[in-house]
């Protein structure tokens, strides 16, 4: 049955009179248990208060750190043997970089003038260094000890990395030197312009081929190791790992460096020539 909302309107006229009616008739058709559900539900609902007071919490533990704790960490750090030698080995290791980088761009500044004088091109614009130059060291090195039923030579940036320094040293004058490392090492020159390869020096190396005595891994009789060293160092069993560099010379030429693992194939004639300086012919190895 529908139900009426009947309005009466009382000589004073007063709405208030009427809204506490309406209200009345509303909740009378509401039942008891939705305002029962409705009630606890709101009593469920965190209040603000509880909330507030975590945050304050957290706010406070995330507090920067007062300049007086600062100040003590650098006073801690500042007193610390260790991490004072830190500091300087880094600012050596960084001065050292500034030097390489400064006596690079000389290099480079010396090359362009010769090759400006001489009228010749570097293939590798003054880095000596170009695409593909490792492997090509070592294709080339165990092409030759296929030959003689030798294991394949791996590639090592250790020795490859002392090789560049050492090639990098010789760039002003090119001497023919050694750099007296204990490892095994041969190292290659040749003139006037800078197309020598990384193939061209194994090459002259393999020459010494008609001296070397596969069994014994070492010269024939009568020849000393400064004759047949270089093929001795690319074909021995006990030679495993090479690494080289290239570098172009001031003057122009090319300066070729090789590293060994196999430094005990050397013989007293190997410590002789050591730092032995050689009148260069075209090309030069020693």
């Amino acid at each position: 049955m529908a139900r009426r909302l009947v309005v009466l309107r009382s000589p004073s006229g007063s709405m208030a009179v009427v809204l506490l009616l309406a209200v009345a008739v509303v909740l009378s058709n509401v039942p008891s248990s939705a305002l029962a559900s409705s009630a606890s539900s709101s009593s469920s609902l965190p209040s603000e208060t509880t909330g507030s007071s975590g945050g304050g919490d957290e706010q406070e533990a995330l507090a920067p750190p007062s300049s007086d704790d600062e100040d003590d960490k650098e006073q801690e750090q500042e007193m610390d043997p260790e991490k004072q030698k830190q500091k300087e080995k880094e600012k050596e290791r960084q001065m050292a970089k500034e030097k390489a980088a400064a006596e690079e761009k000389v290099a480079q500044q010396e090359l362009l003038k010769y090759a400006e004088e001489k009228r010749i091109v570097s293939p590798t614009n003054g880095t000596g260094w170009y695409k593909g130059i490792a492997r090509e060291f070592v294709d080339a090195h165990n092409e030759l000890r296929a030959r003689y039923g030798v294991p394949p030579m791996k590639w090592d940036r250790k020795l490859a990395r002392q090789a560049r320094r050492w090639s990098n040293a010789m760039r002003k004058d090119c001497q023919l030197l050694h750099s007296g490392h204990e490892f095994g090492q041969s190292v290659f020159r040749s003139h006037d312009d800078w197309n020598a390869t990384a193939r061209e020096a194994v090459f002259w190396w393999g020459k010494e081929e008609a001296i070397y005595d596969k069994q014994r891994e070492k010269c024939l009789d009568g020849k000393s190791f400064k004759e047949c060293g270089h093929f001795a160092l690319m074909v021995a069993k006990r030679s495993t790992k090479v690494g080289c560099a290239r570098a172009e010379c001031f003057k122009g030429g090319v300066f070729i460096t090789c590293n060994y693992n196999a430094s005990d194939l050397k013989d007293k004639d190997k410590d002789k020539m050591k730092n032995e300086q050689l009148t260069p012919s075209h090309p030069s190895i020693i």
